[in-house]
């Protein structure tokens, strides 16, 4: 077992290389790759930390279909951000960082709707009685006068 001491560099784990089970490359290769356009290095991103993505945007938002939005939406933010991206963080933490701002908004944004299936029949604010069977008034609306402001 190889121990790390202070001052040894050469035994500290490096944030920018890959872990021996990673389908992908070094961070700094990774970057390279996906700065040149190689959809082979994109799709084992993609396919490498989906999984993850999902799971933490899950923690913010109702459901696991809104999830995979959240997720689809990040891996959009990714390519357009890619050629501002600086590299002061690993490509996973931006990655995460960028899911866990779309997620969150989506979250606040999904806290102030209510589904349409949540409202029961008590929630309503039309009367089912006033309408027929096939959807028409039971009782027909009266027309607006062209003087309807003045009757006010």
């Amino acid at each position: 077992m190889t121990r790390f001491t202070p001052g040894s560099p050469a035994e500290a784990p490096s944030r920018a290389s890959a872990s021996p089970a990673s389908p992908l490359p070094p961070d700094r290769e990774l970057l390279a790759l996906l700065r040149t356009n190689d959809r082979a290095a994109f799709s084992a991103m993609v396919r490498a930390w989906t999984p993850g993505l999902r799971r933490v945007a899950r923690g913010f938002v109702r459901s696991d279909s809104v999830a995979e939005e959240v997720v689809q939406e990040t891996w959009l933010g990714v390519l357009k951000g890619l050629p501002g991206f600086e590299g002061r963080s690993s490509v996973k933490t931006w990655v995460h960082r960028i899911l866990m701002n779309r997620a969150r908004t989506r979250g606040v944004r999904e806290g102030r709707m209510t589904p349409l299936s949540a409202l029961g029949r008590e929630d309503a604010d039309i009367d089912a009685d006033r309408f027929h069977p096939d959807g028409n008034w039971s009782n027909p609306v009266a027309p607006w006068s062209a003087d309807a402001a003045d009757e006010l």
